[in-house]
């Protein structure tokens, strides 16, 4: 590798030789590594509605996360079983401890969800919904004005799927 940046002393892929560019590639990444970590620390997302709780039974519920700076990546695993109750009105989740978004105005993350009755998949947005900065998010499909409840954007039931990843900016 022939170049370093002023950020961290990370090293950057040289021009010109093209059988080069996948270990030098590798080289940065583990620099990146190094630096950043490579862990995410797991944590236990808060699952509320807006109408009637529900309540997870046995189901998972579980999250992970790694926060850079003023920069912070979290995913979030949702299956229900047959003890889950699904609550009524928009589902939300809360973001890892101590994080607060920076703003209102930005998508908190993509959502993939799956029904295992009709193998039919929803992607979505998470959204902020708390005034000031906020710590909780909710699910919104795509073109779809109506957050994610028991009925949206399918019929929940055992074994289906939610998954959430988001890139946010911190307060």
């Amino acid at each position: 590798m022939a170049g370093a940046t002023t950020n961290f002393a990370w090293p950057f892929p040289t021009t010109g030789d093209p059988a080069n560019v996948a270990p030098d590639d590798q080289t940065m990444l583990s620099a990146v590594d190094g630096t950043l970590g490579n862990a995410l620390t797991a944590y236990t997302p808060v699952w509320t509605a807006v109408t009637t709780p529900p309540a997870l039974g046995t189901g998972t519920l579980s999250g992970r996360f790694k926060q850079f700076g003023k920069w912070g990546w979290y995913t979030i695993n949702f299956t229900p079983d047959g003890t889950t109750t699904f609550g009524t009105g928009a589902w939300r989740f809360t973001l890892p401890p101590t994080w607060r978004m920076l703003t209102l105005n930005a998508t908190a993350g993509h959502v993939w969800a799956f029904d295992t009755s009709t193998t039919t998949t929803a992607l979505g947005e998470m959204i902020p919904v708390a005034a000031g900065p906020p710590t909780t998010i909710e699910f919104r499909g795509h073109a779809s004005t109506v957050a994610a409840s028991v009925t949206v954007p399918f019929a929940w039931a055992t074994t289906d799927h939610l998954y959430i990843e988001g890139l946010v900016e911190l307060v």
